[in-house]
């Protein structure tokens, strides 16, 4: 009787850990899914104030170029990529008188180096081969898709060039990465951020210039 008693007393407790190790197995794989899904959810929420600081940088300094310049000195022309380009120039002083084209404090030391008279400001659309509809790591569209703003001297030809946003739209589609159109006396800028799928919408800045004649 007493071994008979030990014996079943052992077999339960050998269920009864078997049932734990299985119920702490489920446990740790459903934590482990939860930190994966929070850290997927951190790093998406990252990107997207990443995105949308960069918006609000490019917006701000569009809009302040364009609001310098003058209508007469302002040209929008449809890019190879399907984008809107725009080129301008903006007043700067030279030689004691107010005239047109770039300042930039990265062109040189001196005032008549950063002062360039003639030169000119283009905002383009720039692709890398096969960015239509390329899918990036992060599961986004508009990967190699950026707008540029460069810097043109007198013969047009490109002397800097930077990225000032990345991960644009198509500009095929009913929501355009870089559009620039009329409206009566103003002009309206949109910049779209690709969406999930390719030509629908994701972080958007829209904002209307009225330019001096």
């Amino acid at each position: 009787m007493k071994r008979s008693s030990r014996s079943s007393s052992a077999g339960f407790t050998l269920l009864e850990a078997t049932i734990a190790t299985t119920i702490f197995g489920m446990v740790g794989y459903g934590l482990a899914v939860a930190i994966g899904a929070g850290q997927d959810t951190q790093q998406s929420i990252l990107t997207n104030s990443i995105s949308n600081k960069e918006l609000r940088q490019t917006a701000l300094q569009v809009s302040a170029e364009l609001r310098s310049c003058a209508s007469t000195n302002f040209e929008v022309t449809e890019g190879q990529t399907g984008h809107s380009q725009i080129d301008f120039q903006m007043p700067i002083s030279s030689a004691g008188s107010l005239t047109w084209g770039v300042y930039d404090k990265r062109l040189g030391q001196e005032s008549e180096d950063q002062n360039r008279v003639g030169w000119s400001v283009r905002y383009i659309v720039e692709e890398d081969a096969g960015a239509f509809g390329l899918e990036s790591p992060a599961g986004e569209f508009g990967a190699g898709r950026r707008l540029v703003r460069q810097l043109l001297d007198d013969e047009d030809e490109v002397q800097l060039s930077e990225s000032v946003v990345e991960g644009l739209n198509s500009g095929y589609g009913a929501h355009p990465g870089f559009a620039v159109s009329a409206a009566g006396d103003m002009w309206t800028v949109t910049i779209n951020l690709a969406g999930q799928e390719e030509n629908t919408n994701g972080n958007q800045v829209e904002f209307d210039v009225w330019m001096h004649n």
